[in-house]
C-alpha cells in the first residue's frame, strides 16, 4: 500500500462532481493530509488506528472509501465495512463505491459475485476469486457489524449517528483483529459535546492507540472567494493573523458565516473549525464566554503545574474523637490529584472553596484562590475519596497556603465540615443568612450552602471575575468543565448533561466566600 495506494486511486478510481461530471479522484490538500496519517501508520507496521476531526465537504470519505476499495479489490480474504449515520449516506457512500468498481480499467476489475443489498462482493461462481467483499452499513440499526470479522473499517459522520454510539462502535470495532495489516477510521465533523469529543479528547490526551488527524477549513483551497470590496472586522483581521490566511480566505468565511450558518459565528466553528477548540462548539449557550475560555485553553497548551501529586502527614485520633495532623508534605506524584500552580505566598490570605461529591459521576473538588490577586493557585480534583481524606487533603491545603480560608458546601455532606472541626482547623466558612441584604448577619454554623438565593449570586460573580481577566484562571480541566456549562432550556447555569461542573462550582464558592478572608497580613505581602 505504501508505493501504490495513492497511484492507484488517482490513475483508476472516479467520482461524480457537483456539475455531474465523472473525474479522475485527484487528491485534495485535506485528503493528501489523511493520507499522509494512513502511510505514517502504515509504515510503521503496528495495523493503522485514525480518528479524524474535520470541516465539513473536505473529501474524508471520499479518500477512505478510496483507500479501503483498493485494498479490498486488490486483496484475498478482506473484509471491509463503511458505516454511515444515517440510509441516505449509506446509499452514497455504496453508490460511490460501486461507481470505483464500473470505472475501473478492465484489466484491474476483479470478478464480482454479488453486487446488490449494499455489498460488493468480489470473487467468482467457482469460489476461487478474491474471496473478499465491501458492505456499507448504517449505524443503530440492529446488529450493525456484530457477528462478522472485518479487517478494514470505516465509522463515517460518528459525531451525527443515532441510537447508543458507544455500543454499536464497541461492537464493530471489536470485529477487527489488532493485526497489522488492519484498518479503523473514525472521521467526523464536530456535533456539540457527545460521544465523538469523548473519542477525540481521549485520543488527543493518549488514552487509546488511535492518532488524532485534524483538518482546519482553510486546508481546502476552495474555500476561497474574492475580497475585492469586502471589508473586514477587527476580529476577522485578528483571525486572519492568528491563522495566516489570505483575504480571498478571509472572505470566504465572512460569506459563509452569512449565508451557510445564519450569522452564527459559532455554528461556523463548529461545521468549519479553524482549531480543534472551536470544533466542538456546546449544544447549548455557554455560560461563560466562549472565545475567552478558547483563548486561554490556547494560551494554556503547553503549560503544566509546577507541581502534581497530593499530601502525606501523621495523624493522631485521641480517645474524645479530636484528630491531629501534623509533619505535613507534599508527595509529587505524576498520578495525584492535587495540582500546585503557584506556591503560597508570605503574607497573603488564600481561599478554598470546596465541592462535596454527591451522588453519580460527582467528583470531589477543590479551588484555591489567592485573596490578593484573585488568581487560581491550586486545585484538587478526585472522583473516588473517603470523607476523612478529602477533610485532611483540605487541611493540609489549607495549612500550605497560609492558613486559608476553607469554604466546604455542606448541601451533600455536612460531615467535612465536622471533619475539619475535629482536627481543629482555624478557619472554616461561617454561613451567612440574608444573602441578598446590605447587611449580612453570620449563624453559628459552618460550610456554605448552595441555595437557590446564594447559587446564581457566585456563579454570576465568577463569570464577572472570568470576563475581566481570563488569565486568572490556570487549570485546563477548569477551562473544560467552563466551556461545558451551559444555561440549559430552564434557564438554569449548569453542566451539559454527562459532563462535570464539580471544579466550578468549587471556585464559585471560592470567589463568593472570600470577604471572610484578609488578602494579606501583617504589612505589606512578599509579591
Amino acid at each position: 500500500m505504501a508505493i501504490n495506494t495513492k497511484k492507484y486511486i488517482e490513475q483508476n478510481l472516479y467520482i461524480k462532481t457537483k456539475d455531474a461530471n465523472l473525474v479522475n479522484l485527484k487528491l485534495n490538500n485535506a485528503q493528501q493530509i489523511i493520507y499522509e496519517a494512513i502511510l505514517k501508520q502504515y509504515s510503521k507496521g503496528n495495523g493503522i488506528r485514525l480518528v479524524i476531526l474535520k470541516a465539513r465537504q473536505q473529501g474524508a470519505s471520499t479518500l477512505i472509501g478510496g483507500v479501503l476499495f483498493k485494498q479490498t479489490a486488490t486483496g484475498f480474504n478482506i473484509n471491509s465495512a463503511v458505516v454511515a449515520h444515517d440510509q441516505e449516506s449509506t446509499s452514497r457512500l455504496f453508490a460511490m463505491h460501486k461507481l470505483f468498481y464500473e470505472q475501473l480499467p478492465q484489466y484491474l476489475k476483479p470478478s464480482i459475485r454479488a453486487n446488490n443489498a449494499q455489498i460488493l462482493e468480489f470473487d467468482n461462481k467457482d469460489g476461487t476469486g478474491l474471496k473478499s467483499y465491501m458492505r456499507c452499513l448504517t449505524a443503530g440499526t440492529s446488529g450493525a457489524g456484530r457477528g462478522a470479522t472485518i479487517q478494514k473499517l470505516h465509522l463515517s459522520e460518528f459525531a451525527f449517528w443515532s441510537g447508543n454510539k458507544w455500543d454499536t462502535y464497541s461492537g464493530l470495532v471489536q470485529a477487527v483483529p489488532n493485526t497489522a495489516d488492519s484498518m479503523i477510521v473514525v472521521e467526523s465533523t464536530a456535533n456539540g459535546y457527545n460521544e465523538f469529543e469523548e473519542l477525540w479528547t481521549a485520543t488527543v490526551n493518549g488514552k487509546n492507540n488511535f492518532v488524532p488527524v485534524f483538518i482546519p477549513w482553510y486546508a481546502l483551497p476552495e474555500y476561497s472567494m474574492s475580497a475585492k470590496g469586502i471589508e473586514f472586522t477587527a476580529e476577522e483581521r485578528e483571525h486572519q493573523q492568528i491563522h495566516s490566511l489570505t483575504d480571498d480566505q478571509l472572505a470566504w468565511r465572512k460569506w459563509c458565516i452569512a449565508n451557510n450558518c445564519g450569522g452564527d459565528l459559532n455554528k461556523f466553528r463548529q461545521e468549519y473549525p479553524a482549531t480543534q477548540q472551536e470544533a466542538f462548539i456546546s449544544t447549548g449557550e455557554c455560560f461563560f464566554n466562549m472565545d475567552d475560555i478558547m483563548q486561554r485553553k490556547n494560551e494554556l497548551e503547553n503549560y503544566k503545574p509546577i507541581r502534581l501529586g497530593y499530601f502525606t502527614y501523621d495523624k493522631y485520633v485521641s480517645m474524645y474523637g479530636d484528630v491531629q495532623i501534623s509533619n505535613i508534605r507534599f508527595i509529587n506524584d505524576v498520578s495525584g490529584y492535587i495540582n500546585i500552580h503557584k506556591d503560597s505566598i508570605n503574607g497573603v490570605g488564600y481561599v478554598i472553596g470546596a465541592d462535596i461529591a454527591g451522588s453519580g459521576k460527582d467528583s470531589f473538588a477543590a479551588q484555591v484562590i489567592n485573596n490578593a490577586t484573585l488568581e487560581q493557585v491550586a486545585t484538587l480534583n478526585k472522583q473516588i475519596m473517603d470523607d476523612d481524606e478529602f477533610a485532611e487533603q483540605l487541611y493540609c491545603l489549607g495549612e500550605y497556603y497560609n492558613a486559608a480560608l476553607i469554604s466546604p458546601e455542606i448541601n451533600y455532606n455536612p460531615y467535612i465540615v465536622q471533619l475539619l472541626d475535629k482536627m481543629n482547623y482555624e478557619k472554616i466558612y461561617i454561613r451567612e443568612n440574608g444573602a441578598d441584604s446590605k447587611y449580612k448577619r453570620y449563624s453559628d454554623k459552618f460550610g456554605f450552602n448552595t441555595t437557590s438565593a446564594t447559587r446564581p449570586v457566585i456563579l454570576s460573580e465568577l463569570k464577572v471575575i472570568f470576563k475581566e481577566n481570563p488569565k486568572l484562571i490556570n487549570c485546563k480541566n477548569t477551562l473544560e468543565e467552563m466551556r461545558v456549562f451551559i444555561i440549559n432550556n430552564n434557564k438554569k447555569p449548569e453542566a451539559m448533561p454527562g459532563k462535570h461542573d464539580d471544579l466550578v462550582m468549587a471556585l464559585a464558592i471560592a470567589y463568593g466566600t472570600r470577604h471572610q478572608q484578609a488578602a494579606s497580613f501583617g504589612g505589606m505581602a512578599d509579591y
